[in-house]
């Protein structure tokens, strides 16, 4: 993931001369023009979308059988001759600039799915009219875009992380990430359009094998991020790290009726491509005991007393979706919920259960969501964003991992 995008520079104008066949390149602000061949079109072409120069490569030798030598001797003609230029969504004035989470780049949609540049991506979903207790959390997307940068600032440029002295050792080098943005509406209606704009972007992302990263809201904008997910895989898990189980052998004949942040998980059971939900740091008081097959649950912290069993629930056959309601922690150390309950998880627990599943769960999407913003202070802020930096780092730093070994893997063979 450290490779470099290049990307035919914006304002150029391609036209073809029937009669002497060949092609003229203009630019019309610096007043220049080049005049190429059919066969430099095609190089030219191939970059069209973003790209590393390795994967043009690749391509011009299985289509025309040009050699890598000859492919790096055109491709920095036509660098020096300012036709392609390095793709940097920082520079550009596609999206308003920075201040997306961590201070990266707010870009629209478009551009995250133009070519192949892009390794994650934030959504805010600024939406609570799903919750039972107390409103609020349509503002934690904007807060912690604003409390993230405290923590971590992005360098869209350089591209070389974050040290962590705790750990010893550079995190997110390489990696591409941005803000899209909050999904935008008018007024929001009830599990309205909202969710249907929020489930096709996370599918249309997720297709292109960019991690999103969703921040909610209330607990029931997961349903369209998990239906979004699952319409891209053959099949997904759903780990959920909760103090409510939101579940409840309820029937959801018409979801955009019924559904709300305290039952969605029943609506998640009956879609398509969903294999089980793991849910991990339930403690909520019910009347009776409610179970479902597709679903394993680990109360309170027994987990850790379980991993082994954890382990063995994940399989290595599927992907999984993880959403974190950050009333999983215990209210002393996490007051800043509409939900809160007693005796949850400690940080350090939570930061260790994270570790886990991100070593053993190849994971295909995030939400955080149940933040109450404070408006007198940013401790909680810093805290989710942490946890989300913690997950997104692991999760970039296996993803790294997996295409080195796949493309040692693939050398080998030859």
């Amino acid at each position: 993931m450290n490779n470099t995008y290049y990307k035919i520079r914006n304002g150029l104008t391609i036209n073809y001369n029937a009669s002497e066949e060949n092609y003229c390149i203009w630019d019309s602000k610096q007043g220049w023009e080049l005049v190429v061949n059919k066969k430099l079109i095609f190089f030219i072409n191939a970059y069209s979308i973003a790209v590393t120069k390795e994967t043009v490569f690749q391509l011009l030798q299985d289509q025309f059988q040009i050699d890598e030598e000859t492919s790096a001797e055109v491709h920095e003609y036509l660098y020096d001759q300012n036709i392609i230029c390095e793709f940097r969504p920082t520079e550009t004035n596609v999206g308003t600039g920075k201040g997306g989470m961590f201070n990266t780049s707010v870009i629209s949609i478009d551009q995250c799915l133009e070519g192949n540049w892009c390794d994650l991506i934030f959504i805010g979903m600024p939406y609570d009219l799903n919750v039972t207790h107390k409103p609020g959390t349509r503002s934690a997307p904007g807060y912690l875009r604003r409390v993230s940068g405290s923590l971590f600032q992005y360098d869209g440029i350089g591209l070389k992380g974050a040290y962590d002295p705790v750990e010893d050792k550079q995190k997110l080098v390489g990696v591409r990430m941005a803000d899209c943005g909050d999904i935008h509406s008018v007024a929001f209606a009830k599990n309205g359009k909202e969710f249907d704009a929020l489930e096709e972007l996370i599918e249309r992302v997720t297709r292109k094998g960019i991690f999103p990263v969703t921040i909610g809201g209330d607990h029931s904008i997961s349903l369209p991020c998990i239906k979004g997910v699952a319409t891209s895989h053959e099949k997904i898990g759903v780990i959920q790290l909760d103090a409510h189980s939101d579940f409840g052998l309820n029937s959801i004949d018409d979801w955009r009726t019924s559904v709300h942040h305290g039952n969605f998980i029943d609506a998640v059971l009956p879609v398509k491509n969903v294999e089980h939900v793991i849910q991990i740091g339930i403690r909520q008081l019910t009347q009776e005991r409610v179970s479902h097959p597709d679903i394993i649950q680990y109360p309170g912290n027994s987990v850790f007393n379980q991993l082994n069993d954890l382990k063995k629930s994940l399989r290595k056959d599927m992907k999984y979706y993880l959403t974190i309601d950050v009333d999983v922690l215990d209210p002393s150390i996490m007051p800043a919920t509409g939900t809160p309950l007693p005796n949850g998880l400690s940080y350090i627990e939570l930061m260790n259960i994270i570790e886990f599943i991100t070593k053993h769960a190849n994971l295909c999407g995030l939400d955080v969501v149940e933040l109450l913003p404070s408006i007198e202070k940013d401790i909680e802020g810093v805290m989710v964003s942490e946890i989300i930096f913690s997950v997104i780092s692991k999760v970039m730093e296996r993803k790294d991992q997996y295409e080195h070994n796949t493309k040692d893997a693939s050398v080998s063979t030859y």
